[in-house]
């Protein structure tokens, strides 16, 4: 793994010898050929994009399901898939409770696996086409009840103001948006929302209280 960064640019490149470990979903998978110039597509995703559906092509234990149910949300929303869709909202259900009861001490955990995870949430509300609905689901679902709670009361309190609702919107940047999500907290769950996005400093190119 090689990360890079020019300017505003960062690539986080990955070099394989096996391409079928390629992604946890078939809409993830295909890639490019080079030099030939020719797609590969084992598990049909460029169907499942223009079926706006998503399916996992491995072992739902196979990886750990933060990184899946995080992983999912945010491709739901770059490719604008309906989280309310059965067989989609039944895959959120089961990573959200295998995620909640999933227990861990290890620093890698903590570390690697839970920044991950709220890097894909925030990027996943950034790339929604409709925020707000994202936003409803994400509540109705209780998706962060246990995983996020200062995420989730954040999210409660915009969609009850219309001016809130209006600045939620209207951002563009993930960290300002991060910093918004923070800023109608009261002061615990302020506490507790800036010690969990604390945890994305090990992503630099991540993390919201950066100045770069």
């Amino acid at each position: 793994m090689i990360y890079a960064k020019k300017k505003d640019y960062f690539f986080d490149i990955a070099f394989l010898r096996n391409f079928d470990l390629i992604g946890f979903y078939d809409i993830e998978s295909p890639y490019i050929n080079y030099p030939e110039i020719k797609i590969i597509d084992k598990y049909d995703g460029l169907k499942s994009l223009k079926e706006k559906r998503i399916n996992l092509i491995r072992r739902i234990d196979s990886e750990n399901s933060y990184l899946l149910l995080g992983r999912f949300i945010y491709l739901c929303s770059k490719y604008n898939l309906s989280l309310s869709y059965s067989k989609n909202k039944s895959l959120l259900f089961r990573l959200k409770e295998m995620s909640e009861n999933f227990k861990s001490k290890k620093e890698y955990f903590k570390i690697q696996i839970i920044p991950s995870f709220y890097a894909h949430i925030f990027k996943a509300l950034i790339k929604s086409k409709d925020r707000l609905k994202l936003a409803k689901i994400l509540i109705n679902y209780k998706t962060f009840n246990k995983l996020f709670p200062s995420l989730n009361e954040s999210l409660v309190k915009i969609l009850k103001d219309k001016e809130l609702k209006e600045k939620f919107i209207s951002l563009e940047e993930k960290n300002d948006l991060i910093l918004f999500l923070c800023s109608v907290l009261d002061t615990n769950y302020k506490k507790e929302f800036l010690k969990e996005i604390n945890k994305l400093k090990i992503r630099k190119w991540e993390n919201a209280l950066s100045k770069n």
